[in-house]
């Protein structure tokens, strides 16, 4: 699959990667450009291969329907100088492959250009798209799935195999690490079990304390059950199984040599790790052979469990303990490095902004004396991601369900640049509800808090727990549901006399909801119309108007009603008179 350079046009055999998969082709609507997009809209934005986040971007398109869309090179997109956070930026796309339902997808322009709320890419060292992808997630105003500062922290294989040995509590390979001019905040973790680091004060003239250091290494008793070692540098640019060479543990001069080769070449931040090799059992999730190492991208996945009764295991209750201890394993493996990610500064993740939202822990299994052992290698993204996609392809083939891999993740895009949208917005809120469910309720109020919302609430009891998590409290009685007319009004008076400028108005509290529609129409904001809050909002109301539109003869399906005594005919209501099932912001 071509990849394009900056400025470069797109050849169609990019475009058409969805038909190559048996998907319907791409259509290209450039002729058309694509209007009426606001700042209120959900852009999700992906920079890169379709071949890697194929996946993604298919359940995107089917939880998104049109708010997914696929870059092809960096100059579809532009970054300006952010209206509402001086010094980061925002993010703008001209052009994108935009996925729907089914996998259908357009190639599309749109006019003014799209405002992205979540991007991600591969900020990996892939050359030109990685270093643009960082660039441009850089300092951005939305949330990003990484950065290249952090792809940089996960891709060093020392750094994590270190959080992974001290902090998570999980197996690695006893390694012993050379390394230069390491930098903050890898220097933060020196405690040591199975990972013994040695830093080197020069590249050059350190032949003996390498022979020292190897030796003493290959001599311990952590070493002692292994035959062969592994010689490997670890750093952002060596990505894969580069420079990777294998050496029986009796030839310490080829080790030697092997460590002063990589040497040579060692930059700041980058390790050379000697680690033993532990042969795998015959069960992988990735197919190969069992006497080398696994890489990514030539292996075919599988499920654990797939591997597991291949290997010859039937036992459903011990494949289930090993799936369960590999989950909990993977999840104090992540938890690890999001806890060191989350000591961050804002320069050092690459923005405000910056998270990393796909983490993958490479494990093996090793057999010792029938025993199966579980050992974590390194952590990645770009790589898991890779996979992801590929089994899910080799899914779709043979009829499988597909998306549960993909879903975790765009369920995250999607609640981040939802939360992003949000953020700042003045709501006002009419209602605060009773005092059962307490505890439910306080969780949502101190939740909205930590989105970044400005929630202005008006609640008849002067004397709520909500009142103190809430930016303005407006006590005023609403009890009198008669009087919901006047009631608006004096509220409509009440805002601006504190010269609330709103973005929304909503109530979750039944009794409140016609009184919110009224307050919406008077501030001109987007919300169902009071009359049609008036019919939903009693059913007696409801009932009647169903009849009503019965004998109109609407055009909407109709189907049968058993449940009502007369035995009569429910019709679906048009759209424009039930409630908006959308927040109440401002268009």
């Amino acid at each position: 699959m071509l990849r394009p350079e900056p400025g470069q046009p797109t050849t169609m055999t990019c475009c058409r990667a969805p038909y190559s998969r048996g998907l319907p082709e791409t259509v290209d609507l450039t002729k058309e450009p694509r209007t009426g997009f606001g700042p209120s809209d959900v852009t999700i934005c992906v920079l890169g291969s379709p071949t890697s986040y194929l996946s993604v971007l298919l359940e995107g398109g089917n939880q998104c329907p049109g708010n997914m869309l696929l870059c092809l090179s960096p100059a579809w997109l532009s970054k300006v100088p952010s209206e509402s956070h001086p010094g980061e930026s925002s993010l703008l796309v001209f052009k994108a492959v935009t996925f729907d339902l089914g996998g259908r997808t357009t190639l599309d322009e749109f006019v003014p250009p799209r405002r992205v709320t979540y991007f991600t890419g591969c900020f990996g060292p892939c050359k030109v798209q990685g270093q643009s992808a960082a660039e441009l997630a850089r300092d951005l105003d939305c949330p990003t799935g990484g950065s290249g500062e952090l792809a940089r922290l996960l891709e060093d294989k020392l750094l994590t195999r270190q959080l992974m040995d001290q902090q998570a509590g999980v197996a690695v390979p006893p390694t012993l690490a050379f390394t230069f001019k390491r930098p903050l905040p890898l220097r933060s973790v020196t405690k040591e079990k199975r990972v013994h680091m040695v830093e080197l004060s020069s590249c050059e003239g350190q032949d003996d304390l390498l022979q020292e250091e190897i030796t003493a290494f290959l001599q311990s008793g952590a070493v002692e059950p292994y035959h062969q070692v592994v010689v490997k540098p670890s750093g952002w640019r060596w990505n894969g199984a580069q420079a990777v060479s294998f050496h029986p543990k009796s030839e310490q001069g080829c080790i030697l040599q092997a460590v002063l080769t990589l040497l040579e070449t060692l930059e700041e931040e980058e390790s050379i790790l000697v680690e033993a090799f532990i042969p795998t059992a015959h069960v992988v999730c990735g197919v190969g052979r069992a006497d080398k190492p696994l890489k990514h991208q030539a292996t075919v996945p599988q499920t654990l469990e797939s591997g597991l009764r291949q290997w010859g295991l039937k036992d459903e209750a011990l494949i289930t303990a090993i799936h369960a201890q590999i989950k909990q394993k993977a999840e104090a493996a992540m938890k690890a490095f999001m806890d060191m990610e989350a000591g961050l500064t804002a320069e050092q993740r690459g923005g405000r902004r910056a998270q990393t939202d796909v983490i993958g822990v490479d494990f093996l299994l090793s057999s010792e004396d029938q025993v199966l052992q579980l050992v974590a290698l390194e952590m990645n993204s770009q790589l898991c991601l890779e996979t992801c996609s590929v089994f899910e392809s080799m899914g779709r083939i043979v009829g499988e369900h597909v998306g549960e891999v993909a879903c975790p993740l765009v369920e995250t895009m999607l609640r981040r640049a939802q939360c992003h949208l949000m953020e700042g917005k003045h709501l006002l809120v009419i209602g605060a509800g009773g005092v059962s469910r307490k505890f439910a309720r306080k969780i949502a109020w101190e939740a909205a808090r930590d989105y970044g919302l400005k929630i202005h609430l008006v609640e008849s009891d002067p004397n709520h727990f909500a009142s103190q998590l809430v930016e303005t409290f407006i006590h005023y009685d609403t009890t009198d549901h008669k009087r919901v007319e006047e009631h608006a009004q004096q509220l409509l008076g009440l805002v601006q006399e504190r010269g609330l400028h709103l973005d929304g108005c909503l109530s979750y509290w039944d009794d409140c909801i016609v009184l919110a529609a009224l307050v919406c129409e008077g501030l001109g904001l987007r919300c169902s119309s009071p009359t049609a809050m008036k019919v939903a909002k009693q059913k007696s109301r409801t009932h009647l108007h169903l009849l009503r539109r019965r004998k109109e003869g609407p055009s909407g399906p109709q189907q049968r009603c058993t449940q009502c005594p007369a035995a009569t005919w429910r019709a679906t209501l048009m759209w424009s008179e039930l409630p908006a099932t959308s927040t109440f912001l401002g268009s």
